[in-house]
């Protein structure tokens, strides 16, 4: 065991909205026994971890950051209207790319100034069709490579947004950091190799090379949020990796070596059991820190979703799935607020820090964070707010 690097802080954040059930988790449910396994099988199968390079990370003093609004995606009909908004991207040139959960395989594009532009795609497993496209990522001809979680694959498209290639994704799981020669899948798996480890290289071929991503591996592999693990493809070819249950982010190489671990001790986000939703109108969501970002620079966001202070008027009441009556959140703006930190791992140092009063459901791009919203007739639309550090330029 190595002794973490820790940046301390108790200073209020900025708010942000929150939405619990945005990532689309492992469907694989996990044997209890797999936890005792883990423990007496990883020093034999394991990949070989060295102690993680430490660092003392300091807290920022005047780093707060304003979030600004900066588009609205989404129509109350016709052909731009959203129904679940999974993930949103601005490309290159401007436009606005919008994956959905209930829009059938289908991908919307808006224009820069967030008028609906066009579509494609459609649901099914065939050449440019899509089940659940849920992650994009920009690529460097503007291009876009297209995570589809429910076919288990990922479809590069062209700049044109035409079909390009596809390729096996592998296991499923809750992210997916890309890289050229294959990707790192954050999931469960159910093998010997890979009990307690949260971290998969798949090659280009869908297979996976090696598991990685705790040390020791994580024995209560039926606690899914305590295997849960966002991910973001860093600048160097390392993978970053946040812990959902507490403030942890780790840097890992795709050989499975730790490079770094930074731990957080922050009034605000106290270690937690679960995450999430608590189901009961006595007591407040558990917090959780579900999205990360690595930006051109090498630095990290991180997104932590609280409580809002005002948690308790998120409840009406509503139906059971058997219509019985009880509590029920109608709206997770109300319920969660977020904060979004960006912090400098090679000074140590948190450079940005802002809090909203929204239910941030993932990054957009640099600096860009989305919310999903309805408006007043009940329409869903997305909105992407812009924040910048102090002294960025």
């Amino acid at each position: 065991m190595f002794t973490a690097s820790r940046f301390v802080s108790d200073s209020p954040g900025a708010r942000c909205p929150v939405e619990t059930q945005t990532t689309v988790r492992s469907l694989l449910a996990p044997h209890p026994l797999l936890g005792l396994l883990a423990a007496v099988g990883y020093a034999f199968l394991a990949p070989q971890v060295v102690a993680a390079q430490t660092r003392g990370v300091i807290d920022c003093e005047q780093c707060e950051m304003r979030a600004t609004k900066l588009i609205e995606l989404g129509e109350a009909d016709g052909p731009g209207i959203l129904g679940m908004p999974a993930h949103v991207v601005r490309r290159k040139n401007g436009e606005w790319v919008v994956g959905d959960y209930q829009g059938r395989g289908v991908i919307k594009v808006f224009a820069p100034d967030g008028t609906f532009s066009r579509s494609f795609g459609g649901y099914g497993q065939g050449p440019g069709e899509f089940q659940i496209p849920a992650q994009f990522q920009v690529l460097k001809d503007d291009g876009l490579d297209v995570v589809d979680y429910g076919a288990l694959r990922i479809t590069t498209l062209t700049p044109s947004l035409s079909y390009s290639r596809t390729r096996p994704m592998g296991p499923g799981g809750q992210s997916v950091a890309l890289f050229p020669a294959g990707h790192v899948v954050a999931g469960i798996l159910q093998s010997a190799r890979s009990i307690g480890l949260p971290l998969h290289y798949v090659d280009a071929g869908g297979q996976v090379v090696r598991s990685f991503g705790a040390d020791p591996p994580i024995a209560n592999v039926a606690n899914a949020d305590a295997m849960w693990r966002g991910l973001a493809a860093g600048t160097d070819g390392e993978v970053w990796s946040a812990e959902l249950l507490r403030y942890v982010v780790e840097r890992w190489d795709t050989t499975g070596v730790r490079t770094l671990r930074l731990e957080r001790e922050v009034s605000w986000f106290p270690p937690q059991s679960s995450y999430g939703y608590t189901a009961d109108s006595r007591y407040p969501p558990h917090p959780g820190l579900p999205f990360i970002y690595a930006d051109s620079r090498g630095r990290l966001w991180t997104v932590v979703h609280v409580p809002d202070p005002n948690w308790k008027a998120a409840f009406v009441e509503g139906k059971d799935p058997y219509g019985r009556s009880t509590m029920v959140v109608d709206d997770f703006n109300k319920y969660y607020d977020s904060i979004v930190e960006v912090i400098d791992p090679v000074r140590g140092h948190v450079v940005g820090h802002a809090r909203l009063d929204q239910s941030v459901t993932g990054f957009a791009g640099e600096g860009l964070v989305v919310t999903r919203e309805l408006r007043g007739d009940g329409y869903p639309v997305v909105v992407v707010w812009s924040l910048a550090p102090p002294n960025s330029p």
